[in-house]
């Protein structure tokens, strides 16, 4: 737990005074997860390469992080500090705005070819659906489709509601941006998914639950706070 641990021991020197006593520090990590998130790492990342994992509760508690796959060749946080296109996880704003906007997930659009400022993207499947509701082309993460979103409401409504869900590195504005090709930190990312499910409230990561001396006083207990609404519930309710 040594990426975890890494990550949340910094922020004790904002939760309570500079102390020489012995400290108990409670945190919100979930061994059964973590073992399973560590499992999920070697078997699953090829050999030579380097793979993260974090699992956030909808409040916000950190629940499992792993940042590589072996601590001791590279200390290196990759879940919460390397940056790296998210693909199409990124639709999730795509669609937030549509959604926003005024747009029904059973509204119909077209999955046809496409052309934006000499762009034109592909699908994965290199075919066509036809006419399929919005809430199929974001299952199915059709890219013509999340394009036609993005020239509609523009691609900078895209980035702002990226941003509002925490996104903080710089999200492009060229037409591609909506197939998730600007680089984030997977902490964010995660971040944004738990906000929605937290019915559009937004969430912080954070990995302290309490802090107690040896003989028992306590020195901090988390408060968990109303986030700020980043969405009207109805929207995070179609988003899910």
């Amino acid at each position: 737990v040594r990426y975890f641990t890494d990550w949340a021991l910094p922020q004790l020197d904002t939760l309570i005074d500079e102390t020489s006593d012995p400290i108990d520090v409670w945190t919100t990590l979930d061994p059964k997860m973590q073992r399973a998130a560590d499992r999920a790492i070697d078997a699953n990342t090829p050999k030579g390469a380097q793979g993260a994992p974090v699992a956030l509760d909808r409040d916000g508690a950190v629940r499992a992080m792993v940042g590589g796959r072996d601590y001791v060749d590279s200390i290196y946080n990759r879940a919460t500090q390397a940056e790296r296109q998210p693909g199409s996880a990124f639709k999730l704003f795509v669609y937030l705005a549509a959604l926003e906007s005024g747009m029904k997930p059973t509204d119909v659009i077209v999955d046809e070819p496409v052309t934006i400022d000499g762009w034109t993207p592909r699908n994965a499947t290199r075919s066509h659906q036809g006419p399929v509701t919005l809430r199929e082309a974001f299952a199915r993460s059709i890219n013509t489709i999340s394009a036609k979103i993005g020239a509609q409401l523009g691609f900078s409504t895209i980035a702002d509601m990226a941003r509002r869900f925490g996104i903080s590195g710089r999200i492009s504005i060229y037409p591609s941006m909506v197939l998730g090709t600007s680089d984030v930190r997977l902490i964010d990312m995660t971040r944004a998914f738990a906000s929605v499910g937290n019915g559009g409230q937004g969430v912080v990561p954070y990995a302290i639950r309490r802090v107690v001396t040896a003989d028992g006083r306590q020195l901090y207990s988390h408060d968990r706070n109303e986030g700020r609404v980043l969405v009207a519930p109805w929207v995070a309710a179609e988003m899910t």
